[in-house]
């Protein structure tokens, strides 16, 4: 039986870090904390599990102060609202988060599971992990993020026989300053060294087709092995420009009116469902 572990004060500006656990439920459904990155930089990653393995960690309100009207090299400070890292099989769910840096972030924790997480105007990414371990992330929304989901960085070993799968993902794009210009990131971050991605009854949405990173976007196609009953959404007015990297067999494309009409049924049909009423602040 599952060790138990219940947290449920409003910590604030305090962290919570836990290390070397086994077969534990955390529950954090009852806590709340603030995260900020600029100014006083308090709270750069205010909930950490580390070296454990077997964890699930059940969410829990997380609210950031990170700046979204200023460029996004001025408000840089590394931080992620959950930090998980060399924990096996690790389980993050029911977790709501708001304007932080990285919503999530995995490091060398194989086979995590995300799931049911509502992570709304990050700064950079929705879930960082640039390790690229394998793993699931399902029923979750992504909401207005500079970034959606990093697999790979410049420093990540080869992981390609490894395999990340969406499952009934809602990733939305919304630019911000970023090198002179208000544009977002590629919906995914990849590199040659990236894990393979299957892709299920998921929605990608962007609202700049000019948008950094269309390279990534790309490659991230080129190592989608599998995928179903998708939707790629184009909300701007602009069409898809010649050369933009199109999606694989698996995705509808729709554009501007339609596009923006589908997104809002999905998420709404997404918020409907969840266990938690949705507040106000994250619309």
């Amino acid at each position: 039986m599952a060790d138990y572990i219940h947290l449920a004060d409003d910590y604030m500006y305090d962290d919570f870090r836990i290390a070397g656990i086994e077969s534990t439920v955390i529950d954090a459904s009852d806590a709340h904390w603030i995260v900020s990155n600029l100014g006083d930089r308090l709270n750069l990653y205010p909930v950490v599990v580390s070296d454990s393995a077997g964890v699930t960690l059940i969410g829990g309100t997380i609210d950031g102060q990170v700046p979204v009207d200023i460029s996004w090299e001025d408000a840089y400070v590394n931080s992620a609202a959950i930090f998980v890292r060399g924990t096996q099989g690790a389980v993050i769910r029911d977790w709501t988060i708001t304007q932080v840096w990285d919503g999530i972030r995995i490091r060398g924790s194989d086979d995590f599971t995300i799931e049911n997480v509502w992570v709304t105007k990050t700064r950079d990414d929705a879930i960082e992990n640039d390790d690229g371990v394998s793993g699931t992330v399902r029923d979750s929304l992504f909401d207005r993020v500079f970034a959606g989901i990093s697999t790979a960085d410049a420093k990540t070993l080869a992981r390609s026989a490894d395999v990340i799968t969406l499952d009934g993902v809602l990733i939305r794009m919304e630019g911000a300053l970023y090198k002179g210009e208000v544009t977002h990131s590629s919906p995914f971050k990849v590199t040659d060294m990236s894990p393979a991605m299957k892709i299920y009854n998921s929605v990608i949405a962007i609202e700049d087709v000019r948008h950094a990173g269309r390279s990534r976007l790309e490659l991230a196609w080129e190592k989608t092995v599998d995928a179903s009953g998708n939707h790629f959404l184009n909300l701007s007015d602009d069409r898809l420009p010649k050369g933009y990297p199109l999606p694989p067999e698996g995705f509808t494309i729709l554009e501007g009116e339609e596009a923006r009409a589908f997104w809002e049924d999905a998420r709404s049909e997404w918020i409907a469902g969840r266990a938690d009423a949705p507040r106000e602040s994250f619309r």
